[in-house]
């Protein structure tokens, strides 16, 4: 079984690194650089792309925000979150989730 998830693994870190380097190559060949906040939001994506595919059935993970219901306070955004069920909200790309 180990060798499985080795062979998974490194399967998945090759996409990851091709992915990287097709983005570098779309860059290089651009008139104009994406600005910072593109570029941390692509390779955010790309990251939990690569995470996604070793969760156990029924995690889901996004970018969003962590609501404390007993405080009634909100995180600052987060780039990744995992967690079960369902979220408080639920957008595109973006999740609500209660802290525990």
């Amino acid at each position: 079984m180990q060798e499985l998830y080795e062979t998974l693994g490194y399967a998945k870190c090759d996409e990851l690194w091709r992915k990287d380097l097709n983005l570098w190559r779309i860059l290089q060949l651009s008139q104009s650089r994406m600005n910072a906040p593109v570029r941390g939001a692509v390779f955010e994506g790309l990251a939990r792309d690569f995470i996604r595919e070793f969760l156990p059935v029924g995690f889901a993970l996004k970018s969003g925000l962590a609501f404390d219901t007993e405080n009634k306070k909100m995180s600052p955004q987060i780039d990744g979150i995992i967690y079960v069920g369902v979220p408080l909200l639920e957008f595109t790309d973006v999740v609500v989730v209660e802290k525990e």
